[in-house]
C-alpha cells in the first residue's frame, strides 16, 4: 500500500466512525399542525405580517407599500427606469402604460377632460397646502427680532416694532380669500368628475 492509498485508507476509516456514531443517536422531534392557507390571506406570526401569494407564503415589510415593485401591476414589465419609478409614484403603473393609456384617450377625445380634471386637482392641492401654510405663519407670527453672535458671545439684539395685528388682519384676509377660490375651484372639480365637460 503506497503513502496516498493509506492517507485515503485512514480518511475513509474516520468517516466510518463518525458515521457509525451519528448512527447510533436517537433524534425525536414534533412538526406541528401544518396550516394551509388560500391566495391572497394574510396572518400574523410572532408578530410579523405574513401573505400567501403566487402558492408561496411571504413576509409583508411594513415598508412595502413605499417600494417600487419590480414588475409593473398592469403589463407585468421591469420598471427598472426611473420614469418608471417616478409614474408608478404618481399612478400606480409604468411609464409605458401611462403614455398607453394617454395615447388612446387622445384618439376617443378623452384627453381634454382628463387634462382638466388633472389640472383642477392640482389647484385644489395647491391653495389647500397655501391655506395650511398662511395659517401656521399667523398661528406662529411674533415681534421680528435678530440676534447677531459670534463664537463666543452675543454681540447685539435688534428688535423691531410691527404692527402684529395688522399683518394678522391681512393674512385672514387672505385666507378667506383663498378659502373662497378653493370652493370655486372644489365645486368645478366636482361638476367635471360627475357630469364631464360641457
Amino acid at each position: 500500500m503506497g503513502f496516498e492509498e493509506k492517507a485515503l485508507h485512514n480518511v475513509r476509516q474516520k468517516i466510518a466512525e463518525v458515521v457509525k456514531k451519528e448512527g447510533n443517536r436517537i433524534v425525536v422531534g414534533y412538526r406541528g399542525e401544518a396550516k394551509t392557507y388560500t391566495e391572497g390571506e394574510t396572518w400574523e406570526e410572532d408578530g410579523k405580517q405574513w401573505e400567501f401569494k403566487n402558492g408561496i407564503k411571504q413576509s409583508v415589510s411594513k415598508t412595502q407599500d413605499a417600494r417600487t415593485p419590480m414588475f409593473c401591476p398592469n403589463c407585468q414589465k421591469v420598471m427598472g427606469h426611473w420614469l418608471d419609478t417616478k409614474f408608478w409614484r404618481l399612478r400606480g403603473v409604468c411609464q409605458d402604460c401611462v403614455l398607453k393609456d394617454e395615447a388612446k384617450m387622445r384618439i376617443s377625445g378623452d384627453w381634454s377632460q382628463y387634462e382638466l380634471l388633472g389640472e383642477l386637482r392640482n389647484q385644489v392641492a395647491h391653495l389647500t397646502e397655501r391655506i395650511a401654510e398662511i395659517t401656521s405663519y399667523r398661528d406662529a407670527l411674533t415681534q421680528p427680532e435678530i440676534i447677531h453672535a459670534d463664537d463666543e458671545k452675543i454681540l447685539m439684539v435688534e428688535k423691531w416694532t410691527v404692527d402684529l395685528n395688522k399683518i394678522r388682519t391681512d393674512m385672514t384676509t387672505d385666507i378667506n380669500e383663498l378659502t373662497e377660490l378653493l370652493k370655486i375651484t372644489t365645486a368645478q372639480l366636482n361638476e367635471v368628475e360627475q357630469h364631464g365637460t360641457s
